[in-house]
This record gives C-alpha cells, sequence and structure tokens, in this order.
C-alpha cells in the first residue's frame, strides 16, 4: 500500500487512534539525495504514524473536538526537539480518506544512537 510517495512495509505498533508502520520514502526527491550522496538504502526507511479519524471521533464526537485535538497533537510534536523524541517532518491529510497520515521521522528507525 502507498502513501503519497511512500510504501507501507510493516506494522510496527498499535494504539488507541492509530498505527505505526515502517516505510520507505519512495519520492524522486529522496531516490536523488540518495544517488547523489551515496547514502545507504536505508536512509530511505521512516517510521509513519496514521492516525484514524473515525476513531478519533468515537472518542470526541463527532464535533470540532476529534480536529482540535489532533491539531493540537500536531502543533506540540513540531516543537519538540529532543534526541529521545522522534520529530515530525510532515504531516499528509487526505480528505478522501479516514486516516490522517503524519509522517514521523527521526535518525533512522533502525540505527540506534549511542551517548
Amino acid at each position: 500500500m502507498m502513501v503519497n510517495d511512500y510504501i507501507l512495509l510493516e506494522l510496527k505498533g498499535e494504539g488507541q487512534y492509530g498505527e505505526v508502520h515502517l516505510v520507505v520514502d519512495n519520492s524522486p526527491e529522496a531516490i536523488a539525495r540518495q544517488q547523489e550522496e551515496c547514502l545507504d538504502d536505508n536512509e530511505l526507511y521512516r517510521a509513519m504514524k496514521i492516525i484514524s479519524k473515525s476513531k478519533l471521533r468515537k472518542r470526541y464526537g463527532a464535533n470540532d473536538k476529534a480536529t482540535l485535538a489532533l491539531e493540537k497533537e500536531i502543533a506540540v510534536m513540531k516543537r519538540l526537539h529532543h534526541r529521545n523524541i522522534v520529530p515530525l517532518e510532515e504531516v499528509i491529510n487526505d480528505l478522501s480518506s479516514n486516516p490522517i497520515d503524519g509522517l514521523l521521522e527521526g535518525t533512522h528507525p533502525l540505527r540506534s544512537e549511542t551517548g
């Protein structure tokens, strides 16, 4: 399955409102950057959190509370900068689909940092 330029590979975890998937960035820009900088294939992997709009609506009702809760979470994630927190890189909101797809990216989901 694809979400924009990202190929969903495997489910990594589930939460109350959504799922986290391992994805690979298949965008022309990412592939060109990989080739230009001679990056390892692993540099294209990301973690994507997919939030279900319908699950949010069940929790908060059919009013704007669900949207406000999600916008608040996104605003907080954009401001967080810490080496132990995966920063929010991109938000993909497809109005024609149920889930809101939020792309979360750190250094690399498969590489651990030390120090």
